[in-house]
């Protein structure tokens, strides 16, 4: 069983790696393509990127409800990179034959985010079955390969797009899914899920015991789980505003840095590749601190309060030399450190809280909150860029960054319930053994890409 397992989790592994890879590489692609072939607007960049969350948005939280119903994770996850192979292809070939416009990148990603809403549930489930020992440490194995992979997937991308072209992005992309696929097919475990109800889930009357009515109810319910404390009912009303903010302002970065500062493509790989290797400093430094015992959520205070400023420079670039994309660099990096270090406490904090029989919901309910920021953040950010011109939109989004921390203050105060001297669960929930966290943090500076599936 040991020798299965682990034979198993390599090949879950490889998979997983070479489709992070295809996806990083697809994601400068999307964003170049979209700014420099097919002239995209700021505000069409916004569609585009707002494209990718509105299934999360509709459909997160009965995903979530539904994840912790499936019996074969296995085969779920084989259609999905199937579908998203089979899109990739569709959008290589009609960039290749000039058939396509930036609305088939709309397309695309509506179809990526749709097959995203469930697999971002169905991950953790089937991640349970395929490794040996705890979860946590399992993991963190994957997504220190995972962030290795973006690293050299971001660092590659500008010179291979100026080499090939972004239709080979594409391609590549299409390819890595299909092996994330084979991947899948290859596992000797097949067993099903065994599928159990929530020790602390709500009675319900025989007649709201079948069918979706009973669905819904708990993917309403699912939410309270997030506000069950203040300091998540804190944390939640502050993430909503400055994600939002967020977002606007990432949304902007494509146009900005290819468009205003007119950067080659080359260059715009720079800041990509050190946003990737300061998320790895970001994880490993968050790590080190939780294990000194330094308290979690006092470092995601910290954490959201210096990704919100990191990405509010990102307007101080100027020019077209080494000083613009230094500071572009900088900006994108350094948010990326804080987010990865707010994303690791956040899942101490959240995974003391959110009971392990209702991950699924909690991951559907968080997707939900967090996405509905994405779609309005970066709608707003395209409106603004348009309106007011990228560079002023983005100076903007700079400003309400900086104004939405005076929202920290309750986190901060909220911050000495979860002391280390001081972890007695409140009397309304159970407290639950450690276990998977329910998601990371929004990202601050979202890819055009929209959510990618299968792979990362």
């Amino acid at each position: 069983m040991t020798k299965t397992k682990n034979h198993d989790a390599k090949l879950f592994m490889s998979g997983r790696v070479l489709s992070t890879l295809g996806s990083t590489l697809s994601a400068t692609a999307l964003s170049v393509i979209a700014v420099t072939h097919f002239h995209a607007t700021a505000g069409q960049v916004g569609v585009i990127a707002a494209a990718g969350s509105v299934p999360p948005l509709l459909f997160g939280l009965f995903a979530g409800v539904l994840a912790d119903r499936v019996r074969h994770p296995r085969r779920l996850l084989i259609v999905a990179d199937l579908v998203c192979a089979s899109c990739m292809t569709a959008v290589a070939f009609g960039t290749w034959r000039s058939l396509a416009d930036y609305r088939w990148l709309i397309g695309l990603n509506l179809a990526l985010g749709t097959v995203s809403v469930v697999v971002e549930s169905v991950y953790f489930i089937h991640l349970r079955t395929v490794v040996t020992g705890e979860l946590a440490p399992a993991r963190a194995r994957l997504q220190a390969v995972q962030t290795s992979a973006q690293v050299a997937g971001s660092a590659a991308s500008g010179p291979l797009y100026a080499a090939v072209g972004g239709v080979v992005h594409l391609a590549i992309d299409a390819v890595t899914y299909l092996a994330s696929a084979s991947s899948l097919v290859l596992l000797r475990r097949s067993h099903p899920v065994r599928v159990q109800e929530p020790a602390n889930a709500q009675t319900f009357s025989h007649e709201e015991a079948e069918g979706t009515h009973r669905i819904l109810h708990e993917a309403l319910a699912s939410t309270r789980v997030l506000f069950a404390t203040p300091v998540l009912r804190a944390l939640m009303t502050f993430l909503l505003v400055q994600g939002t903010c967020s977002v606007a302002a990432g949304t902007l970065v494509a146009p900005y840095l290819l468009g205003s500062l007119g950067l080659p493509v080359t260059a715009y790989s720079v800041p990509l590749t050190v946003r990737a290797l300061m998320a790895v400093g970001g994880s490993l430094s968050a790590a080190r601190l939780l294990s000194r015992r330094v308290d979690d959520a006092r470092l995601m205070t910290w954490g959201l309060i210096g990704s919100s400023v990191s990405t509010a420079t990102m307007p101080l670039a100027h020019g077209h030399g080494p000083a613009a994309l230094f500071v572009a660099s900088m900006s994108l990096g350094s948010a990326a450190l804080f987010g990865a270090v707010t994303n690791i406490a956040m899942t101490s904090v959240m995974t003391r809280w959110v009971p392990e029989q209702s991950m699924g919901r909690a991951a559907g309910a968080y997707q939900f909150l967090g996405t509905a920021g994405i779609v309005v953040g970066a709608l707003a950010g395209g409106r603004l860029g348009d309106l007011l011109g990228v560079r002023s939109g983005l100076t903007v989004c700079a400003v309400a960054l900086l104004l939405s921390l005076a929202l920290v203050l309750p986190v901060a105060r909220a911050a000495p319930l979860l002391s280390p001297l001081n972890r007695t669960a409140p009397p309304r929930l159970r407290r639950p053994t450690p276990a998977e966290p329910a998601s990371d943090a929004p990202p601050a500076t979202p890819d055009i890409s929209g959510r990618n599936c299968g792979g990362s």
